[in-house]
């Protein structure tokens, strides 16, 4: 019979991701969990630990098994030394089953039941298993939660309640951290408090509170509402995209059943600015490489637009920009952005613009997601889950096989379709029209997206890189084009209501998602510099 007033011995499972995507975090990792076991050892109470390190070349490398907390060694680098990728669903299932052998065991000696405690900590998203998928993942966790089992989930660079809800695992154990020195420590400060709370509760509280780890406090994430720029904006409702419902078109050019009407834009006056090219932006790494931010400088005398869809091909992944970016002369800063490849992290090298824009249903993907982080926690973080989907995708359509599963290898299907790549380099050659200052793409009747930039000098060096990505793709409706249609889909996309905030650089942002419309706008002194919307459906 349990004692209602006596504590149980707990099992520590702690499943630590050493993918080569922490390899910016290796320090401020190790320190977080050599203080959690330090925690924790001063804790009352019986509990013993499994550490458990897992990537690519060793998806389940077990470091302490079962060892009592107050003898755990000290975590180092000659240990945890971040490398390959992520098989976060195989290490999941190989811990679940592990767990279940140590069980059956201690069973058969008679041994006192332990309560069992499983923290998942991981800063990217799966991309590496072979033997289990999220639904078996998913079914382990839900029998192993029918018995008892505590199972938390501590992420970054992802929309972690959506990627571990997923597999099952309980809302309120679930948490973001951003991956800084900043957001790591208060990552592990508080898994080591509610790991606290929940071993000095008997196993009758423990019953009671299951599925709610953090106790509705979240202290990586109140740090990530403190960072400011990159999270911690405030956003607020905004009606309309100014100068938009202004737009007129031309007619329309059409090759391969897909039709671009150039797009004019009146009365929108702006300051000169740079971007393509040969701007003179400078894109890097951070000192410390991690996924969902680069660094921007502007060494020139003029702000710089870097437009959310343009690839920046290179690096440690491939990365497209999150928001619309003006960077002001003579700055630097971080910018929020998401990767396009899967199968690389390494083999530094430069940037470069990619020749395409990211797919069509890539950006929009990536932009409701957005839109998605900026109501609920004001960050520009975008679903990376979702956003390497598409990419699947798009890929398999196109019958490309990709070694780093990346968005640029698309293009390599036009080796095929010889017929596609004579129309786009023809098309590339044509330049836009003079004035022009965006496009409005349909698929028959079907309206798929509107490009806006500010004035017609802003667009021109990005008439390649949406020719390429529009034309990549295969048309999806059939029917003739409408410029009624086309204008009466601007109009939406002008009117909708947005979050607005403060821009990364100058000017401001505002993000749109409807029923039928999801896009983002980056406005400054009351004019459009860029504007993208996409339809869904």
């Amino acid at each position: 019979m349990t004692d209602a007033t006596v504590t149980e011995p707990t099992k520590l499972w702690f499943l630590l991701d050493r993918s080569g995507s922490m390899s910016a975090l290796t320090e401020d990792v190790i320190g977080g969990f050599n203080t959690f076991v330090g925690d924790q050892a001063q804790e009352p109470g019986r509990a013993h630990l499994t550490l458990v390190q897992f990537d690519s070349q060793a998806p389940f490398e077990i470091i302490h098994d079962a060892a009592r907390i107050e003898e755990v060694p000290q975590l180092t680098t000659d240990i945890y030394r971040p490398r390959g990728g992520t098989p976060l669903l195989d290490a999941i299932g190989d811990l679940i089953e592990h767990a279940d052998r140590r069980i059956d065991a201690r069973a058969r000696q008679d041994q006192p039941a332990e309560d069992q405690l499983v923290v998942i900590f991981s800063d990217g998203m799966e991309n590496a298993s072979s033997r289990y998928d999220r639904a078996r993942v998913a079914g382990l966790i839900s029998k192993r939660q029918e018995a008892g089992w505590e199972f938390v989930f501590m992420g970054a660079n992802q929309d972690s309640y959506l990627q571990a809800g997923r597999i099952g695992v309980s809302r309120e154990s679930i948490s973001n951290f951003a991956a800084t020195e900043v957001g790591t420590a208060a990552a592990f400060q508080s898994i080591s408090r509610a790991t606290k709370e929940y071993r000095g509760k008997t196993r009758i509280e423990r019953t009671r509170d299951s599925g709610t780890f953090f106790g509705g406090t979240r202290e990586a994430e109140a740090a990530m509402r403190r960072r400011g720029g990159s999270a911690g904006v405030v956003p607020e409702p905004h009606q309309g995209i100014p100068n938009l419902e202004r737009a007129a078109v031309g007619r329309p050019i059409i090759r391969l059943g897909v039709s671009f009407f150039p797009v004019y834009l009146p009365e929108n006056d702006l300051p000169e600015i740079a971007t393509g090219k040969d701007s003179g932006l400078v894109i890097e790494e951070l000192p410390a490489s991690t996924v969902p931010f680069l660094g921007v400088t502007n060494p020139t005398g003029l702000p710089i637009l870097v437009p959310e869809g343009e690839q920046f091909v290179g690096g440690l992944q491939d990365r497209v920009l999150n928001t619309s970016v003006l960077v002001a002369p003579s700055t630097s800063f971080d910018i929020p952005v998401s990767c396009l490849e899967q199968g690389r992290w390494g083999d530094r090298r430069g940037f470069e613009r990619g020749h395409a824009y990211a797919p069509r249903r890539t950006r929009r993907a990536k932009n409701a997601s957005v839109f998605d982080s900026v109501r609920r926690e004001g960050s520009r973080r975008s679903d990376q889950a979702a956003v390497w989907n598409t990419i699947d995708r798009e890929l398999a359509h196109r019958g490309v096989d990709s070694r780093t599963r990346a968005a640029r290898d698309a293009e390599q299907f036009l080796h095929r379709d010889r017929q596609r790549a004579r129309t786009i380099r023809r098309l590339v050659r044509r330049g836009p029209l003079p004035g022009q200052c965006g496009i409005a793409v349909t698929h028959g009747r079907r309206v798929v997206a509107v490009e806006v930039f500010g004035n017609h000098d802003l667009f021109v060096p990005h008439w390649e890189g949406l020719v390429r990505s529009y034309l990549i793709e295969r048309r999806t409706a059939n029917g003739h084009p409408s410029a009624t249609r086309v204008l009466h889909i601007i109009g939406r996309f002008a009117k909708s209501p947005a979050l607005g905030n403060r821009g990364l650089g100058l000017g401001a942002e505002l993000h749109v998602s409807g029923r039928r419309l999801v896009g983002q706008a980056l406005v400054h002194e009351g004019a459009i510099v860029h504007a993208s919307g996409f339809m869904i459906g």
